[in-house]
């Protein structure tokens, strides 16, 4: 591995732990919470609060698809796998997120929506990688 490879690889890991600190950090603090016996919520429906217009719906969702591209970029061009195997880590890192969610907070709730535009923005970063890296062959 050299130089560069191990940027792209610190740069990968860094971008989990922004995704890790912005997703579960501030409720780390009450992870008693899965001691106590309360209301674990799982909303399954996709994009109700679009449906509803719940809150700030539209910045939400596009924070999600941000929060997830530097992962798809990253992932891409840090691995050098394919793009199918980015989509489904990107998928698998955001699932693992909303079911954890709620675990730890009486005030989150896991949210299919999230785990979709999470998706989302994994592929775009993907596709933007790719695209970099084939302007370059």
């Amino acid at each position: 591995m050299d130089g560069i490879d191990k940027v792209h690889y610190t740069s990968l890991y860094f971008v989990i732990c922004l995704i890790i600190y912005f997703t579960l950090v501030p409720f780390i603090s009450s992870i008693f919470n899965l001691f106590n016996a309360h209301q674990i919520s799982y909303n399954l429906e996709p994009f109700v609060d679009w449906k509803y217009q719940y809150g700030n719906y539209i910045i939400e969702s596009l924070y999600n698809i941000l929060l997830f591209v530097p992962f798809g970029f990253f992932f891409l061009i840090a691995t050098k796998k394919k793009i199918t195997l980015g989509i489904l880590y990107g998928f698998l890192l955001s699932t693992c997120i909303e079911i954890i969610q709620p675990l730890i907070s009486e005030l989150r709730v896991g949210d299919i929506s999230d785990i979709i535009t999470n998706t989302f923005g994994t592929i775009i970063g993907l596709l933007l990688a790719y695209l970099l890296t084939r302007q370059k062959k």
